[in-house]
């Protein structure tokens, strides 16, 4: 939230913002803004590109100078590129990372949920094993035993 102070207001109009995308602009045209021009420089991909921008405009030029100077120097260049490996290192590492805990918490939630099964599944069993105990049915404790949909059919009666 933006706010100023001096006025004592909430909101202000004091500051915008306006998010430009350079993928979007449209055909060039002869009396373009200067924002224009400067989005259009920004896109450039080829030095020819650069330097045909920079005739039409003297800010450009400027800029251009600048960039092709930082270019030329070598050590700046090269400081650039460690500066940018470093960047997408970093980030290939990170999504790495995530993608191995990701994993991890996967497998474990899958192990702690199948041993849940299991010992819910057992509570199960053993809860009609003694229901069937109490009623003296031995002959379907045993047949439960060895016959699952027998079982299952035994659970389902005693709602278990």
């Amino acid at each position: 939230m933006f706010c100023n102070t001096k006025i004592g207001k909430e909101y202000t109009d004091l500051m915008e913002m306006h998010i430009l995308e350079l993928s979007k602009l449209p055909p060039e045209e002869k009396n373009e803004t200067s924002l224009l021009q400067w989005m259009r420089f920004l896109g450039r991909k080829t030095r020819k590109d650069f330097e045909e921008m920079a005739k039409k405009n003297s800010e450009l030029e400027e800029a251009y100078d600048v960039l092709d100077k930082l270019s030329a120097d070598e050590k700046k260049r090269l400081e650039y590129e460690t500066r940018q490996r470093a960047i997408r290192d970093y980030n290939i590492g990170m999504l790495t990372a995530e993608r191995r805990g990701i994993e991890a918490g996967r497998k474990i939630g899958m192990e702690e949920g199948r041993e849940k099964g299991r010992t819910e599944g057992v509570n199960r069993i053993n809860q009609l094993n003694i229901e069937l105990s109490k009623l003296g049915r031995t002959e379907d404790i045993l047949k439960a035993a060895v016959d699952k949909e027998y079982q299952e059919k035994l659970l389902k009666e005693f709602e278990l």
